[in-house]
């Protein structure tokens, strides 16, 4: 062990030693400025021209020094990008702990809403399509909380996302891991003043009365993650078993139900209605991204909808199947004969 370890050691400092080398040769070659201002853009050329050796060899530094001052005056992709999302966050408050930017693109909504699952940064790879949803069509302002202290790229209170919806005069806040959080859970937003927004003339989204179906007339339980749908721009709100019965009768006798709750990502839950084919496609796209060692974290129940009937249920790593061809579809997606 102490052997491997001088070795490792002895090579280490050879490299070392090799590169201080070759640095020295540039300097002689070029002058200490030139080589400095090489070495700092030498990971944006591209090759030959990044190895120093391409030009000692050429031995013309006028054309090494036109080179690197080409790059110098150039932006770099990365930069470009920043730009470009710049221009569509607008710093709209600021205070000891927090920045607020008011976001008016998809790229800054990438930009500025990295390291949260927030649908409309592009995580699930349809950021556009929120994006358009949300801001284009129904006009809603958003607006991304950053934390100036203590930021943690993988925890729930480093950045928050503020929704309003004016034609509703209601707004929403999201955490980093996109799950719903009250104002009271994040009263420091509220004392932040944003021009043109007033929590006093605002209310929840999700109004305390839970909303009546529009075609059955019975209420919605959204607060335990009924399956509802939208209708007419989302002011109004219906069963979506009552959405299938008006629309798409055919499709009833084939109606399931599924819930799918998976630790390992954080918690991703699902709760819909859909025909038995929709609903075997996306239990099998989300379950193979179990490692086969979480599957005792993921927990699913799936059933018929009229009769009520199980289909597959997984919890603690053990099955109850009822319907052996969906199990074995299931199973496979999960690694499993």
């Amino acid at each position: 062990m102490i052997k491997t370890d001088f070795i490792k050691l002895y090579e280490e400092l050879n490299e070392l030693n090799e590169a201080k080398a070759d640095t020295q040769k540039l300097v002689d070659f070029a002058g200490q400025e030139l080589a400095d201002r090489f070495l700092a853009i030498k990971s944006r050329l591209k090759a030959p021209e990044n190895d120093l050796y391409y030009w000692i060899k050429k031995n013309s530094v006028d054309e090494l020094e036109a080179a690197v001052t080409n790059i110098e005056s150039s932006k770099s992709s990365t930069e470009i990008k920043k730009e470009i999302a710049d221009e569509g966050a607008k710093l709209v408050a600021e205070t000891d702990d927090w920045k607020v930017y008011e976001i008016t693109t998809f790229a800054a909504a990438q930009q500025y809403g990295r390291d949260t699952k927030w649908c409309i940064t592009g995580v699930d790879g349809k950021g556009d399509h929120y994006w358009n949803d949300y801001y284009t069509n129904r006009g809603v302002k958003f607006y991304f909380f950053i934390t100036k202290k203590d930021y943690n790229a993988r925890g729930t209170n480093s950045k928050y996302a503020l929704a309003i919806w004016p034609k509703k005069k209601a707004y929403e806040i999201y955490d980093q891991q996109d799950e719903e959080v009250t104002l009271s859970e994040v009263p420091f937003i509220k004392t932040i003043r944003i021009p043109g927004v007033s929590f006093s003339r605002l209310k929840p989204y999700y109004i305390p009365r839970e909303p009546d179906c529009e075609f059955c007339g019975f209420p919605i339980y959204m607060q335990e993650r009924q399956p509802f749908k939208f209708l007419d721009n989302d002011t109004k709100f219906c069963h979506t078993e009552c959405w299938y019965k008006k629309f798409k009768p055919e499709l009833v006798p084939e109606l399931t139900e599924y819930y799918i709750f998976q630790r390992f990502i954080g918690g991703y839950r699902k709760n819909t209605v859909k025909p038995y084919e929709e609903a075997l496609k996306d239990i099998i796209s989300m379950l193979s991204i179990t490692p086969p060692d979480m599957i005792n974290q993921v927990i699913l129940y799936w059933k018929r909808v009229e009769p009520r009937e199980n289909i597959v249920t997984l919890t603690d790593g053990k099955f109850q199947i009822d319907d052996e061809d969906a199990g074995k579809q299931v199973k496979k997606a999960l690694g499993l004969k």
